[in-house]
């Protein structure tokens, strides 16, 4: 069986991917988005890697169980 499908009365099921959007990394959000990847396919879309107004060490911390995608600056 592949990964990301179950198996349940011989009919298998496919993981909904969700494809979530939002400004930069911080922990409280990843605690949110590991506990979400268990239960769909999870890809978080970052406006970028860190904010100005936070040390780098704060993001550093952040270990996801999810796909991420950082857009690159100026990409609007």
């Amino acid at each position: 069986m592949k990964e990301g499908t179950s198996k349940r009365n011989n009919i298998l099921y496919k993981k909904t991917k969700v494809l979530y959007i939002t400004n930069i990394e911080n922990p409280y959000r990843n605690v949110f988005f590991n506990k979400l990847s268990k239960k769909c396919d999870l890809t978080v879309l970052y406006e970028r890697k860190k904010s100005s107004v936070r040390n780098n060490e704060w993001a550093k911390s952040i270990e996801g169980k999810y796909k991420r995608i950082y857009l690159k600056r100026n990409s609007f």
